[in-house]
């Protein structure tokens, strides 16, 4: 009985690899938006004669994952001849720019493509980048500290259009339609950011005009007007 369940597992084995059945006949994508599913499809280079259980889809998901703006993706084999790529695709989150160069980033700091110039998203600007090219990585720790400064601004209720170093290593920003805002070093930034959003309540109510406040000295703030 051994010998036969051997023989019927080898059995088995070779037809669900050699039936042409299980070829792929169809391959679905979906969750995609940005990427089409033709590229997709392209770089994914399913082999159209192996059958579905041979499929390596790790290595499928692993060629898909090398599009830039294609985040999770997973594989599934549904039988007898049909598979379907799902994909999670990367949101942009913030134009990052340097040495003339500009790319939209998602959270992650991947590149996801060189930035147009329209784009409605905040915009980081650095010195010092590691590349631009679409589909890698920002590595610069500076750009992880301009990320988590935006961060906690946001969550704090005052969204920054741009943010920077200035010279000393002091973060600047800037919201949309106000003033510049010195703010220093990133410690204790949630401090500083109820400390503007206080001050900034104060020039509306009073309808005053302020080019910049300066929280590097919680302290003792500072106001330029106009």
């Amino acid at each position: 009985m051994f010998a036969l369940a051997g023989v019927l597992s080898v059995a088995a084995g070779a037809f669900f690899t050699m039936w042409s059945g299980f070829d792929p006949s169809h391959v679905a994508v979906t969750g995609n938006r940005r990427v089409s599913s033709s590229e997709i499809l392209r770089v994914a280079d399913i082999p159209a004669n192996r059958s579905i259980w041979l499929e390596n889809t790790k290595a499928i998901a692993a060629r898909i994952r090398t599009i830039p703006y294609v985040g999770i993706v997973s594989i599934h084999r549904l039988p007898p001849a049909s598979l379907t790529i799902a994909v999670s695709e990367r949101v942009p989150f913030a134009v990052l720019t340097s040495d003339g160069q500009s790319a939209v980033v998602d959270r992650e700091l991947r590149v996801l493509s060189p930035a147009a110039g329209d784009e409605l998203l905040p915009a980081f600007v650095l010195t010092v980048h590691g590349s631009l090219a679409p589909g890698t990585f920002v590595t610069a720790r500076d750009a992880f500290g301009l990320r988590d400064v935006y961060t906690t601004m946001a969550s704090g209720g005052l969204t920054p259009a741009t943010l920077t170093f200035d010279r000393y290593g002091d973060v600047i920003a800037s919201i949309s339609g106000g003033p510049r805002l010195l703010l220093g070093q990133p410690d204790d930034l949630k401090r500083k950011v109820r400390l503007i959003n206080a001050i900034l309540t104060q020039v509306v109510r009073r309808q005053l005009s302020v080019s910049a406040v300066d929280v590097r000295e919680p302290a003792t703030p500072v106001v330029v007007y106009r």
